[in-house]
């Protein structure tokens, strides 16, 4: 192939026409070459090259056979020579697999092994990996590449490696399968002879031979969704290259299995940068955009936010400064990021994610105010066990105890073991005996629960009938193997899982088993690609329209029941920020009780509702608004009844009796929280009557209420569970046990999933103070601006 080079007048102040110049690189050898045309004054040449255009030609070497292999051989290295080779990968080829062997040497060997392609518009495929020798053994390892485009082959000894050593290191870089001969020993002598430096003998690594093959199956579509119906998603393959082995396997497991959530920002700030270093040379000030998202985690997860318009892009985006930052409710920052987000595990709880960006142009900005982002949750990976039900497991058990037994005791009449191991308790021999047999059970039954693995069929209708699975096959060069990929199960898929999340796995086509240097092989997918799948919505309840199939009611007492629990789902849902919410929402509270006396359900969501809500200016009105509400949830509570429902054993068979105890379960657990909150609000208007003048023969008869409200919660609750816990901490700091209150503090601060609220920590400091650690308070103190600090930190 003939290329001819232009020399333009734009470049170069030539008159009349731009030059050309022809270059022919047909009797190049393969490699890199480098070469410059100067342009000489002829009436000067002494004066040298006025200019030089330099041309580059990078030749790759051809594939031959097949699978078609290329083969490299007699290269030299030493510690910090860099090799470099260029091979042309052929249509159809998608991974490549190789084998590294090592032998004749004695001390260990490092070496960098890095490919890379250059493919238009995308970023380059990369691939690297760090071989470590430390004994003459065989690695393999398989790597992606994309076909029609040349790729450089880097392998380079590290600068480290071999040096004081006095022998060589035999390398064979080879394709598996495919056997490659070793150099021969002469003549490795022979070019050690023919250099002077004996450092440099001593490190030398001769005759390099690298034979790599390529495999590939393509397929018609790489990306996958499944849309949440039944019908499967027909995947067509084929190979090119040679004969290959169609085995395809998908499965969403901890590691790749992902709920993506979409999130719209809440809060838009557009902010014009008003220093010096923020305006560019034409004049404009650069505009900074912050959005910010609000999300809510059930439990703890590892997340990662993803913005599919900014993320991985750098210098081919017209934004700057991609940053982020999640924080909690109190303000501690818990991750931050750039362009390149990555996992960071988050406790339970609700955070915000700040996002960051710039440009010059407000219009531009405004366009991404309703910018879209995902958060990528990484599924729990949980086992369970499989129930020992069979008597020949119990009875090999039985026997590799027994066995066990007899060798202890053979040992210790022949004096085999030391007087320590004679101290074995049978009871830890039976552990370690059971535990060792179990474990070998649980390794073959244990099944993740969140592991979800997709079945392939040969025919669309696979996944209905139950028939016609797909395993795998053999690709013939040139044929199209066509098989069907099914959803997963509805009852495989996360609990809680809302309808239209997403859930991301990957998907290959193929296996290979690969050396790890021990004499063992490793199965492997040498490459895969995304999977993404669909959460359909929710089958309906059929059990909630029957709920009231045992009650006859009339459509007027159904009106009226929706109409009662709407009235209180709306009376929650009122903001209460201002004096006159407040007032709007008292009156409206009072009209429901009036219309609906002695119902639980509404007098303990006021008392919800006036717990959540912030503390008016006079405090002890909102201790007795609390105490008020508790009391009327309690006397509206048949105590005695409800205590002898819940003594009683109910029917698990019988349905009604079932909903019968989880409504009287509701009312045992709304008559602890109206205690509690009771509790704690008599001893807050406690230690608030103290703290005012000439108040304490006015608050005599405090102590005895709270400790009525504390036996009574005994009675039906634990009050040393968390979420009671907190009156237990409140009355034993009462009672002068400031030791034992610290105590329960500190568990309940450790229990809670999400993050501690701010009113704990200033409690513990309260109780340290009493107790007398300073040094403690002092260093908890200075934890405070970590676990609440007053701002969040600036861009």
């Amino acid at each position: 192939m003939v290329f001819t080079v232009a020399i333009s007048t734009q470049h170069l102040g030539i008159a009349r026409f731009m030059r050309f110049i022809v270059v022919d690189p047909v009797g190049l050898g393969d490699g890199l070459h480098y070469h410059e045309v100067y342009g000489i004054d002829c009436r000067a040449p002494w004066r040298g090259p006025l200019f030089r255009v330099p041309i580059t030609i990078i030749k790759p070497l051809a594939s031959i056979g097949r699978p078609p292999i290329v083969t490299f051989s007699n290269v030299s290295f030493c510690p910090g020579h860099i090799e470099r080779k260029f091979i042309e990968v052929p249509f159809g080829a998608t991974w490549v697999q190789a084998t590294m062997r090592a032998s004749g040497f004695d001390t260990a060997r490092r070496f960098f092994i890095d490919t890379i392609q250059i493919c238009p518009l995308e970023r380059p495929r990369k691939w690297e990996s760090v071989v470590m020798f430390s004994s003459p053994s065989v690695k393999s390892f398989a790597f992606p590449v994309k076909g029609g485009f040349a790729m450089e082959l880097t392998v380079a000894q590290f600068w480290s490696s071999g040096i004081g050593s006095h022998e060589a290191t035999l390398v064979d870089f080879e394709d598996c399968g495919v056997s490659a001969s070793l150099c021969d020993p002469t003549e490795v002598n022979a070019g050690l002879q023919r250099l002077r430096d004996p450092v440099e003998i001593a490190a030398i690594l001769r005759w390099l031979v690298v034979l790599i093959a390529f495999h590939g199956i393509i397929i018609n579509q790489e990306s996958l969704m499944l849309d949440g119906s039944e019908a499967p998603v027909r995947v067509t393959a084929r190979s090119l290259l040679a004969a290959e082995k169609l085995l395809p396997a998908s499965t969403l497991n901890k590691a790749i299995l992902q709920m993506k959530i979409a999130l719209h920002p809440v809060d838009a700030n557009l902010k014009t940068l008003l220093t010096n270093r923020d305006k560019l040379p034409s004049g404009k000030q650069i505009i900074a955009l912050t959005l910010t998202y609000k999300f809510k985690l059930d439990e703890g997860a590892e997340v990662k936010p993803h913005i599919p318009l900014l993320n991985n892009r750098i210098y081919d985006t017209k934004f700057e400064s991609q940053f982020y930052t999640i924080s909690d409710s109190n303000k501690r920052v818990y991750a931050s990021g750039d362009a390149y987000p990555d996992y960071v595990k988050l406790p339970k709880g609700e955070f915000t994610l700040r996002l960051h960006s710039r440009h010059e142009s407000i219009h531009i900005l405004e366009k991404l105010k309703q910018l879209v982002l995902f958060i990528k949750r990484k599924l729990e990976r949980k086992l369970f066990f499989s129930i020992i039900s069979s008597k020949e497991v119990c009875f090999q058990a039985v026997e590799i105890h027994s066995a066990l037994l007899s060798l202890v005791t053979q040992l210790s009449s022949k004096d085999y073991v030391s007087s320590s191991f004679l101290l074995l308790d049978w009871s830890l021999l039976t552990v370690l005996t059971v535990g060792g047999f179990l474990k070998g059970i649980i390794e073959k039954d244990s099944i993740p629960t969140d592991y979800i693995q997709l079945s392939f069929f040969s025919v669309p209708d696979g996944p209905i009938m139950g028939n016609g699975t797909y395993k795998s096959s053999v690709l013939v060069p040139g044929q199209d193997e066509a098989f069907y990929i099914g959803p997963p199960l509805r009852e495989k898929l996360p609990k809680n899982s809302l309808p239209g999340v997403m859930l991301l796995g990957s998907i290959s086509y193929d296996s290979v088993n690969l050396e790890n240097g021990k004499g063992n092989q490793t199965q492997q997918s040498p490459i895969s690609y995304k999977i993404s799948y669909l959460i359909p919505p929710s089958k309906i309840d059929e059990e909630k329209g029957k709920e009231t199939t045992g009650v006859t009611k009339s459509v007027s007492e159904l009106l009226d029941e929706e109409l009662r629990d709407n009235k209180i789902k709306f009376l929650a849902s009122l903001k209460r920020e201002t004096d006159e919410e407040i007032s709007a929402w008292s009156a409206l509270a009072d009209s429901f009780k009036m219309e609906y006396p002695n119902y639980t359900p509404l007098l303990a969501k006021i008392l919800e509702c006036l717990v959540s809500g912030n503390p008016e200016q006079d405090k002890s009105c909102h201790n007795k608004k609390i105490i008020n509400a508790a009391n009327e949830v309690i006397d509206s509570i048949d105590k005695e009844e409800l205590l002898k429902f819940l003594s009683l054993k109910s029917d698990s068979e019988d349905e009604e009796a079932e909903k019968l105890k989880k409504k009287r379960e509701v009312t045992r657990d709304q008559l602890a929280e109206a205690l509690c909150q009771k509790g704690l609000a008599l001893a807050d208007e406690e230690s608030y009557m103290v703290e005012q003048p000439n108040t304490s023969d006015v608050t005599s008869d405090i102590p005895d209420l709270f400790e009525e409200t504390f036996k009574e919660l005994k009675k039906w609750v634990d009050v040393k569970s968390i979420k009671y816990c907190m009156l237990l901490v409140v009355r034993e700091r009462r009672c002068g046990r400031y030791g034992t209150a610290l105590k329960h503090l500190n568990d309940m601060i450790e229990a809670e999933g999400e993050p501690a609220k701010k009113k704990q920590y200033e409690l513990k400091l309260q109780l340290l103070d009493q107790i007398g650690w300073t040094h403690v308070a002092s260093y908890e103190r200075e934890w405070m601006h970590v676990r609440f600090p007053a701002t969040l930190p600036l861009f």
